[in-house]
């Protein structure tokens, strides 16, 4: 989700691209880190709307939080369970969220895409493990993941930490990984972002 410092009078993704088009300078945003999620989330979405933004880059997803609560900087992004209650407690303005869809926890926050369309940003997490495991286990291991994804009780936990559970199994997984690979590949060396 981007979030914006109350102070910034942002209150939606369209106001956002228009005040940095606006601006004399630009609008800062915090991360997570160099070449963090957060950090290439953001200068995705900057290109993609056409505008340039300040990367102020914290040590962690917590001090890029606190900086952006803080008023430091104005903007950032974070997965939805980092930044829900203080959005929920006012401290932050949420401005879209990057799923497909708008998430039943906040429900009036539109989607990024429904201003810019097609784009998301939705991190995912994977079990991996080593590259010699033996098929039996690496199969166990699917089945068992499986398993628990489609238990009530695990969804409900989940889905009470937004985070939508799903499973594919090993060749669609290993699809996943191969095309975000690429896909960030390409985008680093479009950018010439470096990472240390």
């Amino acid at each position: 989700m981007i979030v914006a410092h109350p102070s910034s009078n942002i209150r939606t993704i369209a106001d956002l691209i228009a005040s940095a088009k606006k601006r004399p300078g630009p609008l800062n945003y915090s991360s997570a880190g160099v070449g963090n999620f957060s950090h290439l989330a953001m200068e995705l979405f900057a290109r993609r709307a056409g505008i340039k933004l300040l990367h102020v880059p914290y040590r962690g997803a917590g001090p890029a939080a606190s900086g952006l609560i803080a008023g430091d900087v104005q903007l950032g992004v974070a997965d939805v369970q980092v930044v829900m209650q203080n959005v929920q407690a006012g401290l932050l303005v949420p401005l879209g969220v990057g799923e497909q869809e708008r998430i039943s926890a906040l429900p009036d926050v539109p989607t990024i895409a429904e201003t810019l369309p097609g784009f998301t940003i939705t991190p995912w997490a994977g079990l991996l493990v080593p590259a010699r495991t033996p098929g039996e286990i690496v199969q166990r291991l699917g089945n068992e993941t499986s398993a628990a994804l489609k238990d009530q009780k695990v969804r409900e936990l989940l889905e009470q930490q937004q985070v939508t559970p799903f499973f594919l199994d090993k060749s669609a997984f290993a699809d996943l990984v191969k095309s975000d690979l690429d896909r960030w590949r390409t985008f680093l060396k479009e950018t010439d972002i470096q990472l240390k």
